[in-house]
């Protein structure tokens, strides 16, 4: 898997949804990482400064959250880009 270490948050997503990165610009901004002038939030940093693997087990130790959830809508964004 590509950009699998810290401060890849916004290249990695980019990758996730097939290289568009306006639809990942829009993504952060949806989740509060990214602000509308394209930087990234207090919470965008934080998500930043993790790896992929620590961003999964964020993810995971969420209350309701369950890691399967986050692979699946990750799956269906990609197939929105194909």
């Amino acid at each position: 898997m590509m950009y699998e270490g810290k401060h890849q948050l916004i290249n990695r997503l980019t990758w996730q949804v097939g290289g568009d990165s306006d639809l990942a610009h829009r993504l952060l901004r949806q989740r509060g990482h990214m602000d509308e002038e394209g930087n990234l939030t207090a919470a965008g940093k934080a998500r930043d400064a993790m790896t992929a693997r620590e961003r999964e087990k964020d993810r995971g130790d969420k209350p309701g959250s369950s890691n399967r959830q986050h692979s699946a809508a990750a799956r269906a964004i990609r197939k929105m880009k194909m």
